[in-house]
């Protein structure tokens, strides 16, 4: 038997699989900067490579201020993702696996299996408004019940914070790696095992943005003229809003984004002081269908503030902890019949068991604010790559919730270029030179690169956040052939537009699909590439 059919289900033989759930090998409960490891035992002799899932059930610990995971939502809580066997030998490692994840769940998928799995990540649905694609517009908080409906009296009680299920599809190549169901016979004499490392809240959450009282964009805003002055107790009504997602009269309370307890910060619009801070005391639907916010005292000057004010929630730093449950593993185990694993055995035995797999490496390279023409020189082991993804991030910080995974860090690019063995592939340089124009079309050879690369990956379908989530990308052979990196110089050259410089210091996510074998003898496993 060939090793193509001995892997491969076929007319020729019955093969049946049953989807196993693995809890966590190291705990039940973890919080952020935690490390949660998954082990696959080698009693499942044969496991599908096609996907794997991983559950959990996350709660925030306290949420007066209105927190949600947005865009690529639980991915975001996935800080690093490493593959092994359980002997230490490393199929895969991705650092940065929530960058990638959030820039493969805008690009790779349709918007209908973004909607879809948008029930299961908790992230954020394709929505539109008149043909026009709305990418924050999002009226309720995932970790709160929301109020319920017909609600025309003052409702004095906050919403009950709830523990949500999530089932996250696992961005890997190692658990992704055919077009057509192959099975993988588990060689491992000890397993394989899922490292998972949990994101730290700063970068995992943030305000929704109708609440976010620096986004001038979503804030909400206030629908007449109020003084404040002395009022031991003041009542405002939020303005209607479709395009900031808050309608009251669309949505009822059901809608409501604010919350009873929660902290807000009423400011001109203009920018002028004073700003001013109190608590919702009660919430209702007036009876011009608009919420009505009753704050307590607290406020500490007198002024009027003009209609269209802002108010919105008075954190400034993510104040929101996390805390996940019952985190389990999911793959696909095959029932093969007893000459499949005789085939093996005798293989393994003979030292004659080869198997080709794919990988994922991602290698960081940071530039500093100030440069203006770059090279991110990135130095990989691995010596046979197929395609490289390159996702540039601002790299601060700040425990600020305007910090978000990805950034638009694409405005002063002009182009860039790929480069090996001390030579540039290809010798012109791929023009980014439209990124900057919110009205012009990207550059075609860009976007041809873009989608060439992202065929090694998981490929290209929906690009509508392109202008957001900024990316390059090269495939370095057709027919998923490789390039074996003899000096180990794989490098990205970069060119700023004239009189342009990197404003911030920039976090370079490279991402290598490697191309490995498995040489299995009976001495042990040896990996290769």
């Amino acid at each position: 038997m060939s090793f193509r059919k001995l892997f491969e289900s076929s007319d020729e033989v019955s093969i049946d699989s049953n989807r196993v759930l693995i809890p966590a090998l190291n705990g039940n409960s973890f919080i952020q900067k935690n490390k949660i490891v998954f082990d696959i035992p080698p009693n499942h002799q044969f496991i599908s490579l096609r996907e794997c899932y991983l559950e959990f059930d996350i709660a925030l610990n306290n949420n007066d201020e209105g927190f949600e995971m947005p865009g690529s939502g639980g991915q975001r809580l996935i800080k690093t993702c490493r593959i092994q066997t359980k002997d230490g030998k490393v199929l895969e490692n991705c650092v940065s696996y929530n960058v990638m994840a959030e820039f493969m769940y805008h690009y790779a998928l349709t918007s209908g299996e973004k909607d879809s799995r948008s029930l299961t990540e908790l992230a954020a649905p394709d929505e539109f408004n008149n043909g026009n694609f709305l990418s924050s517009k999002i009226i309720a908080n995932p970790f709160s019940q929301p109020y319920a409906d017909g609600l025309a009296l003052p409702y004095s009680v906050a919403k009950k914070n709830i523990k949500q299920r999530v089932v996250l599809k696992l961005w890997s190549k190692v658990f992704d790696n055919y077009e057509q169901d192959v099975i993988f016979p588990n060689v491992f004499t000890q397993g394989l095992q899922v490292h998972v490392e949990l994101e730290d809240n700063t970068r995992a959450i943030k305000v929704i943005p109708q609440l976010n009282s620096d986004d001038t964009t979503y804030t909400a805003r206030t629908d007449a003229a109020i003084n404040i002055a002395g009022n031991p107790h003041t009542t405002i009504a939020v303005r209607n809003d479709v395009d900031r997602g808050i309608n009251a009269e669309q949505n009822d309370m059901k809608g409501c984004p604010f919350n009873v307890g929660m902290r807000v910060r009423i400011q001109k619009a203009d920018g002028t002081s004073p700003d001013n801070t109190a608590t919702i005391q009660s919430i209702k639907v007036d009876g011009s269908n608009r919420y009505e916010l009753t704050l307590s005292a607290g406020f500490t000057a007198t002024a009027d503030y003009p209609a269209g004010s802002f108010i919105g929630a008075v954190s400034g730093d993510l104040d929101a902890t996390y805390t996940i449950t019952d985190p389990a593993i999911s793959v696909a185990v095959a029932n093969v019949p007893d000459s499949w694993k005789n085939d093996l055995i005798d293989l393994v035995a003979e030292n004659k068991f080869r198997y080709n797999i794919k990988s994922v490496e991602n290698v960081q390279v940071s530039q500093s604010a100030g440069q203006t023409n770059f090279t991110n020189y990135i130095n990989s082991n691995a010596n046979n790559v197929s395609s490289i993804l390159c996702l540039p991030v601002d790299s601060q910080t700040a425990a600020s919730y305007t910090n978000e995974l990805m950034d638009s860090v694409y405005d002063n690019y002009d182009n860039y270029q790929y480069g090996y063995e001390n030579s540039v592939h290809p010798s012109l340089p791929v023009p980014v030179d439209k990124l900057s124009n919110t009205i012009a079309k990207v550059s075609a050879p860009h976007l041809t690169e873009l989608m060439k690369g992202l065929d090694s990956f998981w490929g290209s379908k929906n690009l509508r956040r392109f202008k957001t989530n900024f990316a390059v990308a090269r495939q370095f052979a057709p027919y998923n052939g490789g390039m074996v990196l003899t000096m180990k110089d794989l490098s990205h050259r970069v060119a700023l537009k004239s009189g342009s410089s990197l404003t911030t210091n920039t976090n370079y996510n490279n991402y290598l699909v490697k191309n490995l074998q498995l040489v299995v003898s009976k001495d042990g496993l040896d990996i290769i590439g």
